[in-house]
């Protein structure tokens, strides 16, 4: 394992790829299954040094548990870019990177998702003090 200093901190990486796929580029890879698809390949480019021996507290082998962590990390990393995508607020980007006790506004456009396409004709308007459509299965237009 390789021990480095990054922003005053100890970092380590004992398997893969881990600590160089971390901080690869990501800017224009597509997103979605593709992106899970783009970090697994470099995960496995590089000469792994963690065993392949089962471990009897994980039930699997390091690798294969660390491969699991690393797509776990980039699911979470891919969630808060959407969220970001969904407001250029620093406060609400906050707000929407931790579990909420109640729906917000943006809980409730996700949840209607697809939304109609009214607005894309014009024909209602996407800034309304109302919020976004309340379209559900059993009223599929807003």
């Amino acid at each position: 394992a390789s021990v480095e200093a990054l922003n005053s901190r100890s970092v380590s990486a004992n398997a893969g790829y881990s600590f160089s796929t971390a901080f690869l580029n990501l800017a224009g890879v597509p997103d979605d299954d593709n992106l899970a698809e783009f970090v697994g390949q470099k995960w496995h480019a590089y000469p792994c040094t963690g065993s392949m021996k089962m471990d009897r507290e994980l039930k699997d082998t390091i690798l294969h548990f660390a491969g699991h962590l690393h797509r776990e990390a980039v699911a979470s990393a891919a969630a808060l870019a959407v969220d970001r995508q969904r407001s250029a607020d620093p406060a609400v980007q906050a707000m929407l990177a931790r579990p909420q006790p109640c729906n917000t506004a943006y809980d409730r456009f996700l949840a209607q998702q697809p939304q109609c396409k009214s607005g894309d004709d014009g024909v209602c308007c996407r800034i309304c003090i109302q919020g976004p459509c309340r379209i559900s299965a059993a009223v599929p237009k807003g």
